[in-house]
């Protein structure tokens, strides 16, 4: 793979709607950052050849639009109408694998894509929205892929636990209702009041991602139309001057393929 990287540090835990609309669109305002962006958040491990190893695999793929690293875990990210985003198992092979979305561990996205498709829908903020983005991407022909054989890891939750069931369960909620319609997301509902009641009274039926609090919040909230930034605030997004970055640097990234 010949090239160089033309990167930008993008810091963006719990970043504000606006702070990363404007990320996202000062890249798609410069031509010259590239085809493809590859975004990754902060407490995630990168190995030192994947980002060469999905470049490789979407250059095969004429349709490519999004892709995601392996997270070594042999599934696959698919969406159930009822209950959203989940995982199943998936092939070995390396290289490209379809997916029903790209999950957010290690993303690429590609400008071209973008351009058509449009950004991520701000009202996911965090959770979910990669999912929604590769759903409206799919159904305007282009494809999406996991790149097996591309190592990413994620080292820790990088939240607090009623953080992320929140997120989760509110935004699982509203991309059901996007993608499958109200009945569906009732039903979610439901569910996710059953799991509340379970895990109230056997704690070791518990999820290690549990609380019971968050995932009554977030079903009040998507009922309602409540927006996240209610409870999660605004961060400052920090872009830096571009530069050169070396593959497996560790830092989040922002960058494309000159």
């Amino acid at each position: 793979m010949t090239g160089a990287w033309r990167s930008s540090t993008l810091h963006r835990t719990w970043v504000s709607g606006r702070a990363r609309t404007s990320a996202w669109r000062r890249f798609l305002g410069d031509p010259e950052d590239g085809e493809w962006v590859f975004v990754v958040p902060h407490d995630v491990e990168v190995g030192v050849a994947t980002l060469e190893a999905m470049l490789a695999a979407v250059l095969q793929v004429p349709a490519a639009g999004l892709c995601c690293g392996d997270v070594g875990d042999g599934m696959v990210p698919v969406f159930d109408p009822y209950f959203g985003g989940m995982v199943v198992p998936g092939g070995q092979e390396a290289g490209w694998e379809p997916v029903d979305y790209a999950h957010g561990t290690l993303i690429g996205l590609r400008r071209h894509c973008l351009e058509e498709v449009g950004l991520f829908d701000e009202r996911f903020f965090s959770y979910c929205e990669e999912a929604d983005l590769a759903l409206r991407v799919r159904r305007r022909g282009w494809q999406v892929g996991l790149v097996r054989g591309a190592p990413v890891r994620n080292r820790n939750l990088g939240s607090t636990v009623w953080t992320v069931d929140y997120l989760q369960t509110r935004n699982t909620l509203l991309l059901v209702q996007e993608e499958s319609g109200p009945y569906h997301a009732f039903i979610r509902i439901c569910f996710t009041l059953a799991q509340v009641l379970r895990g109230t009274v056997s704690p070791g039926s518990r999820p290690p991602v549990f609380d019971a609090r968050a995932r009554l919040t977030g079903v009040r909230d998507f009922i309602c139309g409540a927006s996240v930034h209610r409870h999660l605030g605004e961060v400052d997004l920090r872009l830096e001057v571009p530069g050169q970055l070396a593959p497996g640097d560790g830092r989040d990234v922002l960058g494309g393929l000159l």
